[in-house]
């Protein structure tokens, strides 16, 4: 079964992986930025600290980590399953939102949002330090950033995945 663009559902699958893990850490993003971090704004110190160091603390599952670098994986799989088509237009979007994925989310995340998160979970939810409410303002303004590179990625993802369903075929030169 092929697509009219000429590729194929196994030429495709990576992309459409892509879109759903991109998607899918975008919403997580996304959650945080609509109703989690409103709601512990709300929080005293002695729960906002316990809470967010536990949520920071369980983002080492599985499942998350499947979302977080899926997204890089599966976009990088799509390019370099698409290289001989790196003219199109789907390609290029591809290895875009792999660049924004790469730098905005995952070299972000580790450079920006982990020190922040190390500093949370060392907090003593008993004697919390006299800026926390600094940082948490903080954490929620850096994660606004990553949720900007994140839904970005998912657009590009999802355009690039149209593009290949709706365009003529391209030769592979």
């Amino acid at each position: 079964m092929s697509s009219r663009a000429g590729y194929t559902f196994a030429d495709n699958l990576p992309l459409m992986l892509a879109v759903m893990t991109t998607g899918l850490i975008t919403g997580y993003f996304a959650m945080h930025w609509v109703t989690l971090q409103p709601a512990m704004m709300n929080m005293g110190a002695d729960i906002y600290g316990t809470v967010q160091a536990e949520i920071t603390h369980d983002l080492r599952n599985p499942f998350f980590l499947f979302m977080f670098f899926g997204g890089a994986a599966f976009l990088a799989l799509s390019a370099a399953f698409d290289i001989t088509r790196w003219r199109s237009p789907s390609f290029v979007l591809t290895v875009l939102a792999l660049i924004v994925y790469l730098g905005g989310i995952v070299a972000y995340t580790k450079l920006v949002m982990v020190p922040i998160n190390h500093d949370i979970q060392a907090w003593n939810p008993i004697a919390m330090p006299g800026d926390w409410v600094d940082i948490r303002a903080l954490w929620r303004e850096r994660n606004e950033y990553r949720l900007i590179a994140a839904l970005s990625t998912f657009l590009l993802a999802i355009a690039a995945l149209s593009i290949r369903t709706t365009s003529k075929p391209t030769p592979s030169t």
